[in-house]
């Protein structure tokens, strides 16, 4: 039994440190113009001389450094973005390892695997990649895979709760994730009939850039609520969320910026938001 906490606890610590890495990393790329190339994919994924740039003007004698330089150095293998549904993929099997080795499946981990296995599905049936330009970093998807893995992990951990997600999470947790759905459809309908992006529009689109990241937050929130709501301490839960939302406001807020620098007056007399109608 003591060995068994052991083992638990250190798989906490770990679960925790994970998940206030990804959140710390998300908040520096924010105040660097080169390190956010790490998190790049499709539209946005910059040429090889952005990453030139990176790579020769930090100073070369400072011994982290160069370390971090030859791990951004792997921004130049890039692949497919269709091999996203590869970390789909590894996260439905993670989840049905633990629903195996577990006597009783928690409602949490049922709706992470739905989740997981709609956007699976999505992948292989709706979502249309570039394969000129649809493309992200080998350390991009990388952290994908890793990230799959340890988010089921990371719900694992808290299936012997006091709580459980209730039928009004339960319904925003749908609800959230039918928008997300009618988003990525609206996405891949432009590029359906045409090889080149174009203004989406319907829907949330009509006051936001980026819904489908809305709609993720909305989903983890959903997932999680009722261990904000009765102040249960699973730090790694909280982390998780920093970094989930974070990372879906600083993409939506990339992807508005790309928007107007593509379509210009076009787009911006839609007067839209980033990812928070009237707010950001």
């Amino acid at each position: 039994m003591t060995r068994d906490l052991a083992r638990l606890s250190i798989l906490q610590f770990l679960t925790t440190m994970y998940f206030a890495l990804c959140f710390l990393a998300t908040l520096f790329s924010c105040f660097s113009s080169s390190l956010h190339i790490l998190s790049q994919h499709g539209k946005l994924i910059k040429n090889d001389l952005d990453i030139r740039k990176f790579y020769n003007e930090v100073p070369r004698d400072i011994v982290l450094v160069k370390l971090l330089k030859r791990l951004y150095a792997l921004q130049f293998v890039l692949v497919r973005k269709s091999l996203f549904k590869y970390f789909y993929i590894v996260g439905i099997f993670a989840c049905l390892g633990f629903m195996f080795i577990q006597d009783n499946t928690s409602n949490r981990m049922i709706m992470f695997t739905i989740h997981v296995l709609r956007r699976f599905l999505e992948e292989i049936f709706i979502a249309k990649h570039n394969s000129n330009k649809s493309s992200m970093s080998l350390v991009t998807f990388l952290f994908g895979i890793s990230y799959y893995i340890m988010m089921p992990i990371a719900i694992n951990l808290t299936w012997k709760s006091t709580s459980s997600p209730c039928l009004i999470q339960i319904a925003i947790f749908f609800l959230f994730s039918a928008l997300q759905f009618m988003s990525h459809r609206t996405l891949s309908n432009i590029r359906r009939h045409s090889r080149m992006y174009d203004i989406p529009c319907g829907g949330l689109f009509n006051w936001i850039s980026c819904p489908h990241y809305l709609c993720e937050i909305g989903i983890y929130t959903s997932l999680f609520a009722d261990i904000f709501v009765y102040g249960i301490h699973y730090l790694w839960i909280y982390f998780a969320m920093m970094y989930i939302t974070t990372c879906m406001i600083v993409n939506a807020i990339r992807s508005h910026k790309w928007y107007i620098e593509t379509f210009r007056e076009s787009y911006i007399k839609l007067n839209r938001k980033a990812i928070v109608p009237l707010v950001i």
